[in-house]
């Protein structure tokens, strides 16, 4: 074993006089970032004859193996237990490596023996001893755990596994390890051509997830070759490899400031270790990324052939030195003998500190800091002494002349208040300098934060989430309550139940924020706009698909679905936001983890603690106008909710935030007692542009644990008037169609409230949502008011419009406004056409996204050209021609149930790229089929045939004689009912664009009736009709304004209207007494000449003022 041994020390001697070699010749065979070699040289010391020179073998903790290479193909015979647990047992054929490389090699043959699990592979390995650090890839046995990517991260450590166990690749099949700094990758392939990244989210032996590639801190110097063992004590395997091949880098690396190191100096001798075949070195330089990475703004500090650069020194670059508190990029390109070939290297960083203090902890601006913090910095270079100035004003501290002094960067101010700013400053001394340093700020967290509550409903078989749902006992009985410290958790493995994990949710910064859940099995992510469980928003989910009743995902795996992700949410520092996620497990593994990432979150995280606290409101919550809200008007009304043990209320309210936080009962801030039920307070007209402070202390004097005092909420006034924001509606007594009356009314004669309609074509709200207003399609806030017209509807007048009876903002006169403004949009006017010129040549034009899914939803967009059909009957047409607007644009023969854009219907079509199809939905919102035979494009013939039934078969033809089934389709049975819809049908497959086809000999047969009718099928379109505003008194006639463009309705886009009031004032109306405004579409007064219908939406209709004056032009 000593001769061995001495001889390996020979081996790593001559291999690192190789690598320096192998630097400095030029090499015939290139890739990107690495180059293969084979060592050739003569055998040093006494390692085996049958071994290629440089390369050496030997036992680990067993006997009897051996290695041998003979034309490229490699025979590893080894033994022992395992390579496995906290030591190993095998042969090792390998050879040193100094810093990167990886190693190729093909498995030919596992041999035979006893055990499934003997393995072999290729392997890096820290050092030669039992117990080393290492990684590898090995196939086993067929029969074993198929291709395993396994390592040990610790000398001495258990050794981890992950494997594909429904990969058994048996040999041959080729595998990979890559080593780059710590970080070791494992990949495999069939082919050595096309190669796959090893990904397995099986558990590990220790029970998390292993990943890939996996963080290894290694010496820089490592063996790296092949590995064998059987698995079975005293039991030799044969393994045999082909195309082993190791690689050394071409690009620079081991950089020298690390990468992102911190360099406390003011100049640095940069290093490097070459690449592989590198005769000299492109060296960038500077402050910029962009410029280093680009080689642009100067950074090209010339070429050199040593591997290390001076800066910071006079005669060289930065000659008066490198910068405090500054970042420096450098980047080093390979270039090879031929000076044309080169390498581009990475960009590497380092950070030369600052000469004043920086790195605060808490950071700047932290919130929900613990009250026992201590504070933390990192010193300015060359600081000796610290001096502490803290308080909790911003003026004292900043202009503080005396302060404390500290020998070390960490201060403990004491115990400090909850919910409150503090502010900091450390001065460093660096003799004779002081350097005074920035004014930080932090705010100590609130009472209650750190947990969250997780619910249990058991005996719920299923994984469908809405079994949760409607189970009687969700949401309000749960069987099991328990605490978590952060929004996870990660069962037992138990099985057939629902939970639930709520709690507030308190923003650390202000800005956007995206969520994460990540669940087992069906999970849903709900997050209110405020601390309101009412006002919660859908905002991720875990399904297979979105009316799936399956899905799932492992702990911490967040991309299995896209809607896993939110879209980006704006929170507001110090806000607090009601969140649950709910989840519904049916067996096997079960979890639910919800991570963010935003503004002082910079990588996906799990919420913490410190962020949550239970939804227990004792606290008054659900203030109205939301807290923060800007734009509120003049005469708002303060609401809320009440805490749970409150039985009455205290108000607050006022212009300054400490008077309003601070005020007692007999300051003038206080306004009075609410009763329980009452959760409302009037402060009067308020000014324009004025910030306000309130909040609300919740009292029973039965409970010693009161009062709770509130959080100090504000709102901003508007700087125009608000006829409506449509903020306020709601579903219960303040519903949007009390306020702006249409064409429906409501309610029942003699029963209060009730109105009978005002006899036009205008229907306004929206039922299908929460508060009856529309609340997707908005401008600004949560609600727009939906308008639909219809200017041909059976028993009403011939126009449509709302109106709305003005009780606050009736003086339009009020602080010098003198517009009108609102906003509104609608549908785009339909593209869809069906001509027939000439006779029995029909040419159809429609858009639409798809006949078949949209937006996730069994629902078509298309127009449609249609007669009936009672029972058993058949539709040929002649496909003439179909514009390729999509490779699946649809052109072609259909029998629908129903006009709804999820309806029953069979389909058959000629697309301009993937030939004729036969396609369909078997139900109402049920899952399409499909079927197309490509080769085949217009002109060409299609048929559909429904029989007794209800089975639907389609054919195509070249000559309208000779049928053919479409290959691979058959008949499929759709019931339906015995009158149906039979027509020509055509989707454009792109929403955004026109299609245009054209029909000929289009015949029918069975009981088809009526003439030909056409519409776009799951397509909003508005008719262009004319759009206005009428404003009246209490008194008079209405003034009239219809908007300038004629086909206003037909706009998509939000756009605003700006009308002059003395557009009103003209036709005779008393501005500073408006009694009522209307909103219509068509023309008014209109009882005979029918017009045509669609939807409107209008939102933020205000009273402003001039814009200012321009400034004027030098």
């Amino acid at each position: 074993m000593g001769e061995q041994i001495t001889g390996v020390r020979n081996i790593i001697g001559l291999f690192n006089f190789m690598n320096l070699l192998l630097r400095r010749i030029l090499m015939c065979r290139k890739v990107v970032l690495w180059i293969s070699f084979a060592l050739v040289l003569s055998l040093v010391g006494d390692a085996p004859a049958a071994m290629p020179a440089g390369w050496q073998s030997r036992d680990i903790a067993t006997t009897g193996g051996s290695a041998n290479e003979s034309n490229g193909t490699w025979t590893v015979i080894g033994e022992g237990a395992d390579i496995w647990g906290t030591s190993d047992a095998f042969y090792y054929a390998y050879v040193p490596l100094l810093g990167d490389g990886e190693i190729t090699a093909r498995v030919v043959d596992s041999g035979t023996g006893s055990n499934t699990w003997a393995k072999g592979g290729v392997m890096i390995r820290e050092t030669l001893d039992a117990n080393a650090k290492h990684a590898m890839m090995v196939l086993t046995d067929t029969d074993g755990g198929g291709i395993a990517f396994q390592s040990r991260f610790q000398s001495a450590g258990t050794a981890s596994s992950s494997f594909h166990g429904d990969i058994t690749e048996s040999p041959p099949h080729w595998i990979k390890l890559v080593r780059e700094g710590n970080m070791i990758t494992g990949y495999h392939s069939a082919d050595g051509v096309d190669w796959e990244l090893f990904t397995d989210t099986s558990p590990d032996n220790s029970g998390g997830t292993m990943t890939n590639p996996r963080e290894i801190s290694m010496a820089d110097q490592v063996y790296i070759g092949l590995c064998v063992t059987s698995h079975a004590d005293g039991e030799l395997r044969t393994y045999t490899f082909d195309n082993v091949s190791i690689k050394l880098p071409v690009i620079a690396t081991k950089p020298d400031p690390a990468d992102g190191a911190m360099h406390a100096d003011t100049w640095v001798s940069m290093s490097w270790r070459p690449g592989s075949t590198a005769f000299s070195h492109d060296v960038y330089f500077g402050e910029v990324f962009a410029d280093v990475n680009d080689g642009t703004g100067g950074t090209f500090r010339g070429n050199h052939t040593s591997a290390y650069f001076v800066v910071g020194f006079p005669g060289y670059p930065y000659p008066d030195g490198l910068v405090p508190g500054t970042t420096y990029y450098w980047r080093i390109d390979e270039v090879e003998t031929d000076v044309v070939t080169k390498h581009k290297g990475k960009v590497w960083s380092f950070f030369v500190p600052p000469k004043t203090a920086y790195n605060p902890s808490p950071p700047d601006g932290e919130m929900f800091v613990d009250a026992d913090s201590k504070l933390i910095w990192s010193p300015g270079f060359g600081a000796k002494l610290h001096t502490i100035y803290f308080g909790d004003d911003f003026d004292d501290v900043n202009s503080a002349t005396v302060g404390t002094p500290n020998p070390t960067t960490t201060f403990n101010p004491g115990p400090l208040e909850f919910n409150k700013t503090y502010y900091w400053r450390v001065d460093e001394f660096d003799p004779p300098i002081t350097r005074r340093g920035e004014v930080w700020s932090f705010t100590t967290t609130i009472p209650g934060l750190g947990t969250a509550v997780m619910d249990r409903w058991e005996n719920i078989p299923s994984t469908d989430i809405n079994t949760l749902k409607d189970n009687p006992n969700y949401p309000n009985n749960p069987d099991v309550t328990e605490t978590v410290t952060s929004f996870e958790w990660d069962g037992a493995d138990l099985s057939d139940y629902g939970a639930r994990i709520e709690g507030w949710l308190y923003a650390p910064a202000t800005g956007d924020f995206t969520f994460w859940l990540a669940s087992d099995d069906q999970g849903e992510l709900w997050l209110s706009t405020d601390d309101d469980p009412s006002n919660v928003e859908l905002i991720a989910y875990v399904k297979d698909s979105p009316t799936s009743t399956s899905g799932w995902t492992n702990p911490n795996e967040w991309t299995k679905y896209a809607s896993q992700m939110s879209e980006p949410v704006s929170l507001v520092a110090g806000g607090k936001y009601y969140i649950m996620a709910i989840w519904k497990e049916g067996s096997g593994g079960d979890n639910c983890q919800v991570a963010w990432e935003g503004p002082r979150i910079p990588d996906r995280t799990i919420i913490p603690g410190i962020n949550l606290s239970p939804y227990e409101p004792l606290n008054a919550y659900g203030a109205k106008p939301g807290n923060n809200t800007t734009g509120v008007t003049q005469t708002p009304t303060l609401l809320w909710k009440p805490g749970l043990q409150a039985a009455s209320h205290e108000v607050y309210f006022g212009t300054d935030e400490n008077a309003v936080r601070n005020a007692t009962k007999a300051s003038p801030e206080y306004k009075g007692s609410r009763a329980l039920g009452d959760e409302s307070y009037d402060p009067g007209k308020l000014l324009w542009e004025t910030t306000y402070y309130w909040r609300v202390e919740e009292v029973n004097a039965a409970n010693p644990a009161g009062p709770w005092v509130g959080s100090v909420w504000n709102f901003t006034t508007a700087d125009f008037m608000i006829v409506d924001d449509f903020e306020d509606y709601d579903a219960g007594e303040n519903q949007i169609w009390y306020a702006w009356k249409d064409g429906l009314g409501f309610g029942a004669l003699g029963v209060d409230p009730y109105y009978p309609g005002n006899g036009t074509g205008a229907a306004v709200g929206d039922e299908t949502t929460m508060s009856y207003t529309e609340e997707t399609i908005v401008h600004g806030g949560s609600k727009s008011m939906p308008l639909a017209y219809d200017n041909n509807k059976q028993g009403y007048s011939r126009y449509s419009e709302t109106e709305l009876t003005l009780t606050a903002s009736r003086d339009w006169t009020e602080q010098g406004v003198t517009n009108l403004s609102l906003w509104f949009r609608g549908y785009p006017a339909s593209t869809g056409s069906f001509v027939e010129s000439p006779v029995g040549t029909y040419t159809m034009t429609g858009s639409g996204a798809d006949i078949w899914v949209v937006n996730g939803v069994e629902a078509d967009e298309f127009h449609f050209a249609y007669k009936m059909l009672n029972g058993a009957g058949s539709i040929i047409a002649k496909v003439n021609s179909v514009d390729n607007t999509n490779d699946w644009a649809k052109a072609g023969v259909m029998i629908r149930e129903t006009l709804n854009p999820d309806s029953a219907h069979a389909f058959a079509c000629i697309t301009p790229v993937n030939g004729v199809a036969s396609q369909g939905r078997p139900s109402a919102g049920g899952t399409s089929f499909n079927t197309n035979q490509t080769g085949i494009a217009a002109p060409y013939w299609v048929k559909l045939e429904r029989s007794i039934s209800g089975n639907f078969t389609v054919s195509h033809s070249a000559n309208g004689s000779n049928w053919q089934p479409v290959t691979g389709a058959t008949p499929q049975n759709i019931p339906m009912g015995a009158n149906v819809y039979i027509g020509l049908a055509l989707t454009s497959h792109d929403a955004a664009l026109t299609c245009q086809a054209v029909f000929s000999n289009v015949t029918t047969t069975g009981n088809v009736t009526g003439q030909w009718a056409h519409q776009d099928i799951g397509i909003f379109s508005n008719a262009a009709e004319p759009l206005y505003v009428a404003v009246s008194n209490s008194t008079g006639s209405p003034a009239l304004v219809v908007h300038d463009d004629p086909a206003a309705a037909a706009t998509d886009i939000w756009t605003e209207w700006v009308i002059p009031l003395q557009a009103f004032a003209d036709q005779g109306i008393v501005l500073t007494n408006v009694d009522m405004i209307a909103i219509g579409l068509g023309t008014r007064g209109n009882t005979t000449i029918p017009g045509g219908s669609g939807k409107m939406f209008f939102d933020d209709i205000r009273l402003t003022r001039p814009a200012p004056e321009p400034e004027p032009q030098p």
